[in-house]
Protein backbone atom coordinates (compact mmCIF):
# COMPACT_ATOMS: atom_id res chain seq x y z
CA UNK A 1 0.00 0.00 0.00
CA UNK A 2 2.97 2.49 0.91
CA UNK A 3 4.35 1.46 -2.79
CA UNK A 4 1.24 2.33 -3.88
CA UNK A 5 1.08 6.00 -2.21
CA UNK A 6 4.55 6.79 -3.09
CA UNK A 7 4.08 6.13 -6.93
CA UNK A 8 1.16 8.66 -6.82
CA UNK A 9 3.07 10.76 -5.03
CA UNK A 10 5.99 10.29 -7.88
CA UNK A 11 3.64 11.08 -10.72
CA UNK A 12 2.24 13.96 -9.44
CA UNK A 13 5.99 15.19 -8.66
CA UNK A 14 6.37 14.91 -12.34
CA UNK A 15 3.59 16.20 -13.79
CA UNK A 16 3.98 19.45 -11.68
CA UNK A 17 7.81 19.72 -12.51
CA UNK A 18 6.29 19.86 -16.37
CA UNK A 19 4.59 22.77 -16.07
CA UNK A 20 5.93 26.39 -16.49
CA UNK A 21 6.29 28.78 -13.31
CA UNK A 22 2.78 30.88 -13.81
CA UNK A 23 1.64 28.56 -16.38
CA UNK A 24 -2.05 27.16 -17.33
CA UNK A 25 -2.90 23.70 -16.65
CA UNK A 26 -5.78 22.41 -18.47
CA UNK A 27 -8.47 24.24 -18.96
CA UNK A 28 -7.48 27.37 -16.28
CA UNK A 29 -9.72 31.10 -16.23
CA UNK A 30 -7.93 34.11 -16.76
CA UNK A 31 -9.25 37.73 -17.26
CA UNK A 32 -8.11 38.46 -20.94
CA UNK A 33 -7.46 42.48 -21.73
CA UNK A 34 -5.96 45.07 -23.84
CA UNK A 35 -3.07 47.58 -23.49
CA UNK A 36 -1.80 49.47 -27.05
CA UNK A 37 -3.56 46.87 -29.22
CA UNK A 38 -2.21 43.70 -27.94
CA UNK A 39 -3.69 41.18 -25.76
CA UNK A 40 -3.28 39.71 -22.54
CA UNK A 41 -4.10 37.31 -19.77
CA UNK A 42 -3.89 37.17 -16.09
CA UNK A 43 -4.98 34.25 -14.18
CA UNK A 44 -8.84 35.24 -12.79
CA UNK A 45 -7.47 34.80 -9.09
CA UNK A 46 -5.56 37.44 -8.80
CA UNK A 47 -8.07 39.87 -10.41
CA UNK A 48 -9.51 41.85 -7.60
CA UNK A 49 -11.68 44.11 -10.00
CA UNK A 50 -11.70 46.34 -12.74
CA UNK A 51 -12.31 50.46 -11.78
CA UNK A 52 -13.19 53.12 -14.27
CA UNK A 53 -11.19 56.03 -13.18
CA UNK A 54 -11.28 59.43 -13.80
CA UNK A 55 -7.70 61.07 -12.77
CA UNK A 56 -4.81 59.48 -11.13
CA UNK A 57 -2.07 61.34 -8.77
CA UNK A 58 1.35 61.09 -10.43
CA UNK A 59 4.46 61.10 -7.93
CA UNK A 60 7.97 62.55 -8.34
CA UNK A 61 10.42 60.21 -8.25
CA UNK A 62 9.15 56.92 -9.32
CA UNK A 63 10.49 54.45 -11.76
CA UNK A 64 9.02 55.07 -15.29
CA UNK A 65 6.58 52.26 -15.00
CA UNK A 66 4.65 53.71 -12.48
CA UNK A 67 2.26 55.63 -13.55
CA UNK A 68 0.90 57.04 -10.55
CA UNK A 69 -1.94 56.34 -7.52
CA UNK A 70 -5.47 56.25 -7.80
CA UNK A 71 -7.86 56.29 -5.07
CA UNK A 72 -10.42 53.28 -5.09
CA UNK A 73 -12.74 53.80 -2.25
CA UNK A 74 -10.56 55.37 0.24
CA UNK A 75 -7.70 52.84 -0.76
CA UNK A 76 -4.81 54.27 -2.46
CA UNK A 77 -3.26 51.62 -5.26
CA UNK A 78 -0.12 51.98 -7.04
CA UNK A 79 -0.86 51.87 -11.23
CA UNK A 80 2.04 50.27 -13.30
CA UNK A 81 2.10 50.37 -17.19
CA UNK A 82 2.73 46.97 -18.36
CA UNK A 83 3.97 48.05 -21.53
CA UNK A 84 6.43 49.77 -19.91
CA UNK A 85 7.12 46.24 -17.24
CA UNK A 86 8.03 44.30 -20.55
CA UNK A 87 9.87 47.06 -22.11
CA UNK A 88 7.60 47.25 -25.38
CA UNK A 89 7.07 50.90 -25.25
CA UNK A 90 4.84 53.50 -22.44
CA UNK A 91 1.50 54.41 -21.44
CA UNK A 92 1.02 57.95 -20.95
CA UNK A 93 -0.52 58.37 -17.81
CA UNK A 94 -2.91 60.96 -19.17
CA UNK A 95 -4.97 58.27 -20.91
CA UNK A 96 -4.93 56.01 -17.87
CA UNK A 97 -8.84 55.59 -17.49
CA UNK A 98 -9.37 52.29 -16.58
CA UNK A 99 -7.30 50.11 -13.92
CA UNK A 100 -7.42 46.69 -13.17
CA UNK A 101 -6.24 45.90 -9.72
CA UNK A 102 -4.58 42.86 -8.43
CA UNK A 103 -4.19 41.37 -5.32
CA UNK A 104 -2.04 38.64 -3.93
CA UNK A 105 -1.25 38.28 -0.41
CA UNK A 106 -1.08 41.82 1.49
CA UNK A 107 0.10 43.41 -2.08
CA UNK A 108 -2.02 44.89 -4.35
CA UNK A 109 -1.47 46.75 -7.78
CA UNK A 110 -3.25 48.15 -10.69
CA UNK A 111 -2.33 47.71 -14.35
CA UNK A 112 -3.50 50.57 -16.93
CA UNK A 113 -5.65 48.51 -19.17
CA UNK A 114 -7.44 49.79 -22.77
CA UNK A 115 -10.18 47.43 -22.62
CA UNK A 116 -11.24 44.25 -20.44
CA UNK A 117 -12.32 41.71 -23.21
CA UNK A 118 -13.72 39.16 -20.80
CA UNK A 119 -12.83 35.24 -19.34
CA UNK A 120 -11.32 32.68 -21.19
CA UNK A 121 -10.60 29.63 -20.22
CA UNK A 122 -6.82 29.08 -21.61
CA UNK A 123 -4.66 25.52 -21.17
CA UNK A 124 -1.05 25.85 -20.44
CA UNK A 125 -0.12 22.64 -22.22
CA UNK A 126 -0.73 24.77 -25.63
CA UNK A 127 1.63 27.72 -24.73
CA UNK A 128 4.29 29.12 -27.47
CA UNK A 129 7.05 30.67 -26.00
CA UNK A 130 7.08 34.42 -25.67
CA UNK A 131 7.01 36.65 -29.18
CA UNK A 132 10.66 37.85 -30.16
CA UNK A 133 8.89 41.71 -30.14
CA UNK A 134 9.72 41.81 -26.26
CA UNK A 135 13.37 41.94 -26.68
CA UNK A 136 16.59 39.49 -26.37
CA UNK A 137 15.47 38.29 -23.19
CA UNK A 138 11.56 37.47 -21.99
CA UNK A 139 10.65 39.40 -19.06
CA UNK A 140 10.03 36.90 -16.07
CA UNK A 141 6.32 37.94 -15.88
CA UNK A 142 5.99 36.34 -19.59
CA UNK A 143 4.57 33.06 -19.34
CA UNK A 144 4.05 32.25 -22.88
CA UNK A 145 1.57 32.90 -25.65
CA UNK A 146 -1.39 31.12 -26.90
CA UNK A 147 -2.39 30.04 -29.78
CA UNK A 148 -5.04 32.71 -30.05
CA UNK A 149 -2.50 35.41 -29.18
CA UNK A 150 -3.06 35.95 -25.89
CA UNK A 151 0.35 36.95 -24.28
CA UNK A 152 -0.07 34.70 -21.12
CA UNK A 153 1.47 36.82 -17.84
CA UNK A 154 1.77 35.54 -14.18
CA UNK A 155 0.44 37.94 -11.59
CA UNK A 156 2.27 36.19 -9.07
CA UNK A 157 5.54 37.63 -10.43
CA UNK A 158 4.13 40.88 -11.04
CA UNK A 159 2.94 41.07 -7.48
CA UNK A 160 6.06 39.27 -5.90
CA UNK A 161 8.41 42.40 -5.97
CA UNK A 162 11.15 40.50 -7.85
CA UNK A 163 8.81 42.31 -11.24
CA UNK A 164 9.86 46.07 -11.27
CA UNK A 165 6.36 46.65 -10.69
CA UNK A 166 6.02 46.02 -7.38
CA UNK A 167 9.17 48.01 -6.27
Amino acid sequence: MEHAKLAILRERAKALAGTKKGAAKEGDDFLVFSVAGERFGLRAGFVREVVRVEGMTRLPGVPSHVLGVVNVRGEIIPVADLMGLLGTGATPPESVDRVLILAGGDVVLGLAVDEVEGMHRIDGRKLQPAPSSLGESTPPAVVGLTPDRILVVDARELLSGSSPAAS
